[in-house]
């Protein structure tokens, strides 16, 4: 039997009896001791950008348990979004030293490695700081019907303590409570926009203007779309994809549980009021459009099925 299998169901139980806040002085403390050899460390082969809420934490899982693949000590560095200031050696601790992968080539295997950060797709800095330290990375994304995306975005924050609003009061808010990050960003400040990551229920639904500053900075060749609906439906085909694009090789998870935060427990008082569906269908309509233009149909909630 693999040992991948054990060490991950080790991984999973200690999350299920060791506090989060106790899991996170763990990983703060690994991250200093790396940051001594920090100079020494690769950086990441791909990066998974986005969707938040489009399945990224299941994906990081999985692709974490590859052989031939190592994940990043932390899912979301959020380096090229809130953290750019703390300097690319910061980033660096989070990724393998370089003489595991020349030991792995020394063994005639691979090691590639990668973090997933949602973050990276919505704010506008992120691409072009990405590009001058990555130009040659790999780059992944995840996109869920924005809709759809925007409710669940909001029954996580809920269920996280973060909102307090109704729904449609919370969608109406939305664009008061982004404006003063708003200025923050067009100045490319160093700012962590903490309002803006919380409360962007629309705003990362926005996907065209998202994708184009990612397409002016990487070849086309060098990202790659995928559906979240069609990840959600067959994980095992996505992952084949993913994995064909970074270079990997084929392989499969034990199991393909579901690693996200799921709206489950919110699920008997989600019923959408016809308002708010027909606001999120109006505010998405351009935006969808642009983004049938730029990617055609490889998305395929672009067309709804009949």
């Amino acid at each position: 039997m693999s040992s991948i299998p054990l060490i991950q169901r080790g991984r999973d139980r200690l999350k299920e009896i060791v506090p989060l806040p106790v899991r996170r002085k763990l990983v703060q403390a690994r991250h200093r001791w790396r940051s001594l050899s920090a100079t020494s460390r690769v950086l990441p082969d791909f990066l998974i950008i986005g969707c938040q809420r489009g399945g990224t934490s299941s994906l990081y899982r999985y692709l974490g348990q590859h052989p031939q693949i190592a994940p990043s000590l932390r899912k979301e560095t959020e380096f090229f979004s809130a953290r750019f200031g703390l300097g690319e050696l910061w980033y660096k601790a989070n990724f393998p030293h370089t003489l595991r992968r020349r030991f792995a080539g020394f063994l005639g295997k691979k090691l590639i490695t990668f973090e997933a950060t949602p973050d990276y797709l919505v704010d506008p800095r992120a691409a072009r700081r990405c590009a001058e330290i990555l130009p040659r990375a790999r780059i992944v994304l995840l996109l869920r019907e924005p809709g759809e995306r925007a409710v669940s975005h909001y029954y996580h924050n809920i269920k996280l303590g973060l909102e307090n609003e109704s729904l449609d009061r919370a969608l109406e808010l939305e664009d008061q409570r982004l404006a003063e990050d708003l200025v923050e960003l067009k100045s490319d400040s160093l700012s962590p926009v903490t309002a803006f990551r919380r409360f962007s229920y629309v705003t990362r639904g926005q996907y065209a203007e998202q994708l184009e500053r990612w397409l002016a900075v990487y070849p086309r060749e060098q990202i790659l779309i995928l559906e979240s609906e069609e990840f959600f439906r067959e994980p095992d085909l996505v992952l084949k994809q993913i994995l064909e694009f970074v270079g990997a090789d084929y392989w499969q998870p034990p199991d393909f549980r579901n690693h996200s935060y799921t709206d489950q427990e919110s699920a008997g008082h989600r019923v959408v009021p016809e308002s708010v569906s027909d606001f999120l269908e109006r505010r998405f309509a351009h935006s969808n459009q642009a983004l049938a233009e730029l990617v055609g149909d490889e998305i395929g909630w672009l067309t709804p099925r009949p």
